[in-house]
């Protein structure tokens, strides 16, 4: 589980980056207003794909995350079961 905080923690710091990496970058280098919106366009639809994705994959560990605990469950279950039974 430890993997999964580490995973999720780099995909913030990845957004948070290109966050301010693209402010830093229109402060430094000024264009006119057409040019900064188109680039702040196309910086956006990059940042909505890139956070899409790394979602996608923080849902993915949890469904397999939640697959292998209930396989665990049901398998200790039956054997507390078969402990009863004895």
């Amino acid at each position: 589980m430890a993997e999964q905080g580490k995973g999720f923690s780099f995909g913030s710091g990845f957004l948070l980056g290109a966050v301010v990496g693209t402010i830093l970058g229109l402060l430094f280098a000024p264009q006119t207003g057409r040019q900064t919106r188109e680039m702040l366009r196309a910086r956006g639809d990059e940042l909505a794909a890139k956070a899409k994705e790394t979602l996608r994959e923080a849902w993915l560990q949890g469904k397999e995350t939640a697959t292998k605990v209930g396989a665990e469950l049901r398998e200790r279950l039956e054997q507390a079961r078969k402990k009863e039974t004895e």
